[in-house]
């Protein structure tokens, strides 16, 4: 296996699209959890004045890691460890809508955490 190198835009990007993935299960939100729900009281703690997009929230959020609620830091593993096997399985692409589709495709190859949150809308 190669190993590529990934620019920190483009692994934004990817943790960034892990987390809309994730949160895309909102049917599935009380079974799965929800990274969105789980750090809503951070959010609002540590990050204000953030505006979403471009990957900043997640961006604040590991910034503030440490002090991040117990319930939030939990998420924020899943979610690193769902952006982990996208880079693996999807790390030539940098387009959100591409790595979605990317990652659908690969479903079965996430761990159950992951290929819970993976929707097909």
């Amino acid at each position: 296996m190669q190993t590529q190198r990934v620019s920190i835009s483009t692994l934004l990007k990817m943790l960034t699209a892990s987390l809309f993935i994730l949160c895309a299960a909102h049917s599935q939100a009380e079974d799965a959890g929800s990274v969105q729900k789980a750090c809503r009281a951070d959010f609002s703690k540590f990050c204000p004045s953030i505006k979403p997009g471009g990957g900043r929230l997640a961006g604040c959020l590991k910034e503030h890691q440490s002090e991040l609620s117990a319930g939030c830091q939990e998420k924020m593993k899943v979610l690193s460890s769902c952006g982990e096997q996208i880079k693996e399985l999807c790390g030539k692409e940098s387009d959100p809508k591409k790595i979605k589709q990317c990652a659908k495709e690969h479903r079965s190859e996430f761990n159950e955490e992951c290929k819970f949150s993976i929707t097909d809308k």
